[in-house]
């Protein structure tokens, strides 16, 4: 019997051990506010004209500073003098002029970004010119020369010096065929340095590209020196019309490349592709043949195409108004959408017609467009400013902690930015500082709120460029109150403050309310009396000062609190004696008087009141001697000989 309430002690110690451990911390309750992601896109209140959102597909939105109409050249230049304009072609020079075909105000001029003129080859210098569509500037064996294809009447493509001198043709003027030195629909030409020839394409009823030998050109002899043989080169059956092997549906623009390569834009076929030289297989192709139109990996009227330095491919699409920057994936690395970036002011109907695009030393697109007549150089927005709506972040109306926020995109190179300033409830708009290199930035200790709104400014210093903001993700926390702050000691006969309710602060402690002390007035009798208590701020003179305590249990995050709760009056006490003398006596009144200052636990379950009561009774009938004792016992270590004499058997030995 001994044994057994001996086991059943050491037992109810160790159920009193265990109860009152501190209860496991619960995991913190997170929330995360995503804007610019698949499914989740940007809510700016108002998006400003110098940013665009660009949608990237399925997967998520990009905002980046808009495509504006930097220059342009126009009616207005000095160039056209009021004249209506209809550029066809465009190339920057090295000097950073700008050299253009017009077919309407039939000219290929050079003109500064202002469109003052610097050279002009017109009808006045070539009364057979009729309809130029192209012109390309090159340098042959130091002579600087301009490439002309003059289209419908004239069918010739032809080149001429600075002195306004034709030094070399292919195409008897005024005739159309698919002979020796004819053409059908002459519409495209480039001059190759590497191999010295000229890439012609021969377009509508010739769907064509011949490649052509310089050095066979012999002014004045028949077919001016060609033969069969001066056509080195060939692609599309000659006025054969299809999209299959070895076919062309009105192509508009070829170019040699510099591994012998042609890359062609197949007009109706909405395609272009780029041909291997030996074999005439298709390498590669962006485009959709069998479904034109704009739109992902489909164009609709391609007009012009040229390879880039770094392998990028520049499509100008006549029928979507657009120019593609096109990578060697078929990925859109990059698109200018003429409609809007290249519409002139009180243009407001109509589509654009773009028809070929260059870039400028400095980043600008020069775009040659016919419909709005004008040549664009279209260019970023150097800044742009976006807010979003009040955003609640997790459960509406309720209270969070914000931990931090984070963006994701690029500011591209030197010379671009993105900014992000952030605003909780009403408060006001903060910057958030980024660490270099980080893009993620964590809000301050106490940044609690209802509401979180962030403000995004997207800045440029090359207007060629634009840094990219792909998304922005805010978490925030559920956040947990500190403990009561400790009441405030009221003078003799007043009655004090009690401590204020503490509130989340989120600093790496987690602390209480701060409480504030009373100050009392009041006045008694000797024998007995009565006080009344006013309560406000400053200090007792008697009782507990600033009072602070300690957060129940481990909150779910590390936190802090302030006071901010309302004052409760709590009873004083009577003067017993006479008044004001040191050292009377004092008693305390019938009802309520102020605690201590400290908040009260978490409430104590009854069985642990139960298990208490057990140890305090054994406490007295079985001393700790008799547990170490049973433990030895139990474990099979018992080596003691208890005594026979009771009561001190219960002790051991």
């Amino acid at each position: 019997m001994l044994g057994t309430a001996r086991s059943a002690l050491v037992v109810a110690m160790a159920v009193v051990a265990f109860v009152s451990l501190p209860p496991p911390a619960r995991a913190a309750v997170r929330w995360v506010t995503r804007q610019g992601t698949a499914g989740e896109p940007f809510t700016f209140t108002a998006l400003p004209d110098a940013l665009e959102i660009y949608e990237a597909g399925e997967q998520a939105q990009n905002l980046r500073l808009a495509l504006v109409g930097v220059e342009r050249v126009n009616a207005r230049s000095p160039v056209y003098s009021g004249r209506v304009p209809d550029p066809r072609s465009i190339q920057v020079l090295p000097n950073g002029n700008l050299l253009f075909a017009d077919r309407t105000y039939p000219m290929v001029a050079e003109v500064t970004r202002a469109g003052e003129e610097v050279w002009s080859y017109r009808q006045s210098d070539d009364a057979a010119l009729s309809r130029p569509f192209s012109a390309q500037r090159f340098t042959r064996q130091g002579v600087s020369a301009t490439l002309i294809v003059d289209r419908q009447e004239a069918y010739r493509v032809f080149a001429v010096d600075g002195q306004k001198r034709v030094i070399w043709q292919y195409g008897v003027t005024g005739e159309r065929g698919l002979t020796v030195n004819h053409l059908v629909d002459p519409f495209y030409a480039m001059y190759s340095p590497e191999a010295d020839t000229v890439l012609i394409t021969d377009n509508n009823g010739a769907n064509r590209v011949i490649e052509v030998r310089w050095g066979d050109y012999r002014a004045g002899a028949p077919d001016n020196g060609f033969d069969e043989q001066s056509i080195v080169w060939s692609y599309g059956e000659p006025g054969v019309r299809g999209s299959g092997p070895g076919l062309l549906e009105k192509p508009h623009c070829a170019q040699r490349l510099a591994d012998g390569n042609v890359l062609i834009t197949d007009a109706d076929a909405a395609r272009v592709i780029e041909v291997d030289r030996a074999s005439k297989r298709i390498v590669w192709q962006y485009g959709d043949t069998d479904e034109p139109g704009p739109g992902p990996g489909r164009l609709q009227d391609p007009n012009h195409a040229v390879r880039l330095s770094d392998g990028h491919t520049l499509i100008t699409e006549t029928g979507g108004g657009r120019v593609l920057r096109v990578d060697r994936g078929e990925n859109v690395v990059k698109q200018y959408d003429v409609r809007t970036a290249g519409r002139p002011a009180g243009q407001g109907t109509g589509d654009p017609d773009p028809r070929a695009a260059a870039y400028t030393r400095d980043g600008l697109l020069a775009v040659a467009e016919s419909q709005f007549q004008q040549i664009v150089l279209l260019g970023h927005a150097t800044e742009g400013r976006a807010e979003s709506p009040p955003l609640d972040a997790g459960p509406a109306g309720k209270a969070k902690a914000f931990q931090s926020l984070t963006w994701q995109g690029d500011t591209g190179p030197a010379g671009t930015r993105i900014a992000v300033d952030y605003q909780v409830d009403d408060g006001p708009w903060r910057a958030c500082v980024f660490t270099s290199g980080l893009r993620r930035f964590d809000f301050p200790a106490g940044t609690v709120g209802k509401t979180i709104r962030y403000r995004v400014t997207l800045g440029t210093a090359d207007r060629g460029r634009t840094p990219v903001l792909d998304a922005v993700v805010i978490q925030a926390i559920k956040p947990k109150t500190g403990g009561a702050g400790g009441g405030g000691g009221g003078a003799a006969g007043g009655s004090g403050n009690s401590g204020q309710t503490g509130t989340y602060t989120y600093p790496p402690a987690a602390q209480g309310g701060t409480g504030t002390s009373g100050t009392g007035t009041g006045s008694g009798t000797h024998g007995a009396g009565s006080g009344a208590g006013v309560s406000g701020s400053g200090s007792g003179a008697s009782g507990a000062g600033a009072g602070a305590s300690a957060a129940a249990g481990p909150p779910d995050v590390p936190v802090d609190s302030v006071g901010s709760g309302p004052a409760h009056p709590v009873q004083g006490f009577e003067v017993q004696g006479e008044e004001g003398v040191s050292g009377v006596p004092l008693r305390a009144e019938k009802g309520a008087h102020a605690p201590a200052p400290e908040r009260p636990g978490a409430p104590v379950p009854l069985l642990a009141l139960a298990v208490a009561g057990l140890v305090v009774v054994a406490a007295f009938f079985g001393p700790w001697p008799v547990v170490a004792a049973e433990l030895r016992r139990l474990t099979g270590f018992d080596h003691t000989r208890p005594t026979g004499t009771f009561p001190f058997r219960l002790l051991g030995k």
